[in-house]
């Protein structure tokens, strides 16, 4: 049941997340219209887990699980019409390789918080996922929306 709390705090972040993407496209541009919500989503849950290693009640706990949730799928309404401005006539190639990256470090990160979690080592799974999204957050700094991966040829 409190897994199910944590769910829902992601789709809320994902349509507050879209419809925020949409405003700071529009106050910002593509440039940084497209990196602010990456940026904010990255550092803010990185902030959260690393509050999620001091918490002893485990109802701060879910709610901290809770905002997590909601930040990091905030930030997906950026990051999906990111792979769309760069990628062009070849989003899909865009989107498969970003996917199957996100998935293979989804699997491994798996792994490893089933052994730490195995020698009740939390503090670290917090840890590490907290430094992840720090690193997400810091690449969103290099990144351009406005620069395609290929330049789009004319149509003959």
């Amino acid at each position: 049941m409190l897994t199910a709390c944590a769910g829902l705090g992601g789709i809320f972040g994902s349509i507050v997340g879209g419809v925020a993407a949409d405003r700071f496209l529009a106050a910002y541009g593509r440039k940084w219209g497209r990196r602010l919500p990456g940026l904010t989503a990255g550092f803010v849950a990185c902030g959260l887990y690393l509050l999620a290693m001091e918490l002893t009640n485990v109802w701060l706990l879910v709610a901290v699980m809770i905002a997590i949730s909601f930040t990091i799928d905030f930030g997906l309404g950026a990051s999906w019409a990111s792979y769309q401005d760069i990628g062009g006539r070849n989003v899909a190639v865009v989107l498969g390789i970003g996917n199957m990256c996100g998935n293979l470090g989804a699997a491994g990160f798996g792994w490893l918080i089933g052994l730490l979690a195995k020698g009740g080592n939390w503090n670290a799974v917090f840890l590490i996922a907290g430094l992840a999204m720090a690193l997400n957050a810091t690449g969103w700094l290099f990144f351009d929306a406005t620069r395609p991966v290929m330049r789009e040829s004319p149509e003959p």
